[in-house]
C-alpha cells in the first residue's frame, strides 16, 4: 500500500509519511536516550512497531498543498546538500592526489 500511495502522490507522499511516522512514534522517539534505541525504533525492529493502515491514513490527512515542496527541496540542496557534496568531492580529489604522490619519481633515485 505504501508504494501504491507513493506512485499516486509522488515524492510529496514521502513528506506526509514522514510526518505520520513521527506522530505515530513520537513518544518512544523522544524517550530514546541512546542513538541505537532511536535507530531500532526507526528500523521497526520491535514486533509492536508496525506500520498499519492507521499510519497511512493519517499520512493522507496532511495537507501540504500550500507548501512549496520543490522550492524547499532546492533551497536545502543549495544551502546544505550541494556544499557538502562539493566538499566531499574536493576531499576525494585531495586524497587521490596524495595517493598519487606516493608513486613519484623521487623513489627511483
Amino acid at each position: 500500500r505504501f508504494l501504491e500511495l507513493f506512485m499516486e502522490h509522488g515524492y510529496v507522499w514521502l513528506f506526509k509519511f514522514g510526518l505520520a511516522i513521527h506522530r505515530h512514534f513520537r513518544e518512544p522517539l523522544l524517550a530514546a536516550k541512546q542513538p541505537n534505541a532511536l535507530y531500532k525504533i526507526l528500523r521497526l525492529e520491535h514486533e509492536t512497531d508496525s506500520i498499519d493502515e492507521n499510519v497511512l491514513s493519517k499520512a493522507l490527512q496532511y495537507d501540504l498543498s500550500g507548501k512549496d515542496i520543490p522550492g524547499l527541496r532546492q533551497k536545502m540542496y543549495d544551502t546544505i546538500i550541494g556544499p557538502r557534496l562539493e566538499k566531499a568531492r574536493q576531499l576525494a580529489e585531495e586524497a587521490e592526489d596524495d595517493d598519487m604522490s606516493d608513486f613519484s619519481d623521487e623513489d627511483e633515485e
